[in-house]
């Protein structure tokens, strides 16, 4: 029988996965706690409601994750090394982390504007301060946040559109391979950042 740490752990591994494939809307509390193989009154042991399950698992499955991208700003490596790493992480979460890239989706499509501000305040809005103050660092002279809007839509839409992309008659599966994709966004992207700063 599961206790404690590891019924949570269960139950969230449970709900990320349910919500990712099927969406906030059309998922219950009953399905949930059958996929953590516990019962539906153990589920409200731990959470009073989804609502109060579905912000524990935002936290769970996009948190966690989003705090690793942006490890590596501050460690006081070079402005473009750190950029590179920044693109690196993004990649690398959106190739291995399946149920993370799968939630992220079905969020961006069908959440209502009460979950979408939740998400954007209490799980991504640290993360995404620290890509704006990357690139203040900069100085192009340019809106920083915008900026960081921009790099960050480049990177997770090549992962969004991939379903348009290999219908393309020149399409080729090594436009897909994790290091290209990191060497040819960061070189780009760099490239665009670079020409704009302004020089102190």
């Amino acid at each position: 029988m599961q206790r404690g740490s590891e019924t949570r752990e269960a139950i969230l591994t449970s709900a990320a996965s349910l919500f990712a494939s099927g969406g906030y809307s059309s998922v219950s509390m009953r399905d949930i706690s059958q996929g953590a193989g516990i019962t539906p009154g153990a589920l409200y042991n731990h959470f009073k409601d989804k609502s109060d399950l579905y912000a524990a698992t935002m936290e769970h499955a996009l948190g966690d994750r989003m705090s690793g991208l942006t490890e590596g700003l501050g460690a006081g490596l070079p402005l473009e090394q750190r950029f590179r790493a920044l693109v690196a992480a993004t990649v690398e979460l959106f190739t291995e982390e399946e149920i993370f890239a799968r939630l992220l989706h079905r969020e961006l499509l069908d959440g209502d504007d009460a979950r979408l501000e939740f998400v954007t305040k209490s799980v991504l809005q640290v993360s995404f301060g620290q890509i704006v103050d990357l690139m203040a660092e900069f100085n192009t002279g340019r809106d920083p946040e915008l900026l960081a809007s921009l790099v960050t839509c480049s990177i997770i839409g090549h992962f969004e559109f991939h379903r348009v992309r290999r219908n393309y008659s020149g399409y080729d599966p090594r436009q897909d391979d994790p290091g290209m994709v990191v060497k040819t966004v960061s070189d780009l992207l760099l490239s665009g950042l670079m020409s704009m700063s302004i020089e102190a």
